[in-house]
C-alpha cells in the first residue's frame, strides 16, 4: 500500500499558535510576579522565576531560542535547497541569480 500525504503549513495558523504561546507567557508572568508580592510572604518563587521574563534560564528564554534555532534552521534549508528561488520561478517571477 502506498500512502502519499502531502503536508501542508498554513503561516496564519503557524503565527497565531506563536502569538497565543507568547502572550500566554507574558500574561503567566505579570500573574506570577503580582502574587509573588501578596501576603503571605515566603512562596514559592521557584514558580515565579521559571516564568520570569526579567530572567534567564526560564520558559520564555528556551521559547525565545527555540523560535530562532528554528529560523536559522529554517533560513539554512531555504539557502541549500534554494527554496525562494524555486517558488519564485513556480508563481512566475524571473530567476535572479
Amino acid at each position: 500500500m502506498n500512502a502519499s500525504r502531502k503536508v501542508t503549513l498554513e503561516p496564519a495558523l503557524l503565527v497565531r499558535g506563536l502569538v497565543v504561546i507568547a502572550i500566554g507567557l507574558v500574561v503567566a508572568s505579570l500573574v506570577l510576579q503580582v502574587w509573588s508580592h501578596l501576603p503571605p510572604a515566603g512562596k514559592s518563587h521557584g514558580v515565579v522565576q521559571m516564568f520570569n521574563l526579567d530572567a534567564e534560564t526560564n520558559l520564555p528564554t528556551y521559547f525565545t531560542s527555540l523560535l530562532l534555532a528554528l529560523a536559522t534552521l529554517l533560513s539554512s534549508v531555504d539557502e541549500a535547497l534554494e527554496l525562494h528561488e524555486r517558488l519564485s520561478v513556480h508563481c512566475g517571477m524571473p530567476r535572479v541569480s
